[in-house]
């Protein structure tokens, strides 16, 4: 029995869209399981994005590459239960790891650890360190 316009929510109130897009499967599963998790409305966690976003729009930028392995390896890294899922999150999020995540993920995922520390280098650069000036002291002494 179909149920009348006012008992249907959002989707037959005129003063609401729906807007799509595609994002990574694992990224959808994730937030969806968070929400449930939090005992939240996904559409209004999406609300808050999307008004926080006109707020600052920015142009999105390339995911961090060690933050999308995390997210595409997400379910299979709870399930070995190795890396604390506090601590997945804060990776997903693109947090840089440590040299300990780097082993566990390598060991975990079956990959080499020095491939994992490019793809930190890449996400986080360096810093690179300045070189002592030859300033003189106020003291009279070089």
């Amino acid at each position: 029995m179909k149920q009348p316009n006012d008992q249907r929510g959002k989707r037959a109130d005129p003063n609401y869209k729906q807007i799509t897009g595609m994002v990574p499967k694992q990224l959808a599963l994730y937030f969806k399981a968070r929400c449930a998790e939090l005992e939240t409305d996904m559409s209004k966690v999406l609300e808050m994005l999307v008004r926080s976003w006109l707020l600052n729009p920015t142009k999105p930028e390339a995911p961090n590459p060690l933050a999308q392995l995390v997210l595409d390896n997400y379910p299979r890294l709870l399930e070995i239960g190795d890396i604390k899922p506090e601590r997945l999150d804060v990776l997903v999020m693109g947090e840089k790891p440590c040299v300990g995540d780097l082993a566990k993920l390598a060991h975990n995922l079956s990959l080499e650890e020095e491939y994992l520390v490019e793809l930190r280098n890449k996400s986080f650069p360096p810093e690179v360190e300045q070189k002592p000036t030859n300033k003189k002291q106020k003291n009279g002494t070089t």
